[in-house]
């Protein structure tokens, strides 16, 4: 089951296409993960989010409008981290002073210690959600889920890019 809709990247008028054996399909990068400790980055499209295991999480938070409610759906912000390999397994302790600062497309920026979500301290699930409330996203409207907020400020749409630091 596909988890996020395709978003197509205009070109001068053309679409970016992306061979998959036999058939070619549009994929435009969700978002791009930077490390600022050793420069490398990595895009991350739909198809590498939907490769890693996923997670439903419900999600309830303040807002000035009142109370609201949603089920998200995707990978754990810590999977798609760790995908590439930036963070050296044998090292948790050096994991402890770093964080994820993740931005939307408004210019919005939020961050997330690596700590909070890394496995063996809080393994706390925030998700780069994929599905809400049951609906696919697009690429470019994929959001970050944090479970647990009472506010909700975490909870970022849009998402363009992630940089550790």
């Amino acid at each position: 089951m596909r988890l996020c809709r395709r978003a197509f990247l205009a070109l001068g008028g053309a679409s970016l296409l992306v061979a998959k054996g036999a058939a070619a399909e549009a994929e435009a990068p969700a978002f791009i993960l930077r490390d600022e400790e050793s420069g490398q980055s990595q895009s991350f499209t739909c198809a590498a989010l939907e490769a890693l295991p996923s997670e439903r999480v419900e999600v309830s938070h303040e807002t000035a409008h009142g109370p609201v409610h949603h089920q998200a759906e995707g990978p754990r912000l810590w999977q798609v981290i760790t995908a590439n390999r930036l963070l050296d397994p044998s090292a948790p302790r050096l994991w402890l002073r770093r964080s994820v600062l993740v931005r939307g497309a408004d210019g919005y920026e939020v961050a997330i210690a690596l700590g909070e979500i890394a496995p063996g301290f809080e393994d706390k699930p925030v998700l780069i959600a994929l599905r809400l409330d049951g609906q696919a996203l697009a690429a470019n409207h994929l959001r970050l889920v944090v479970p647990g907020d009472h506010r909700g400020g975490r909870n970022l749409h849009d998402i363009v890019s992630l940089t550790l630091h």
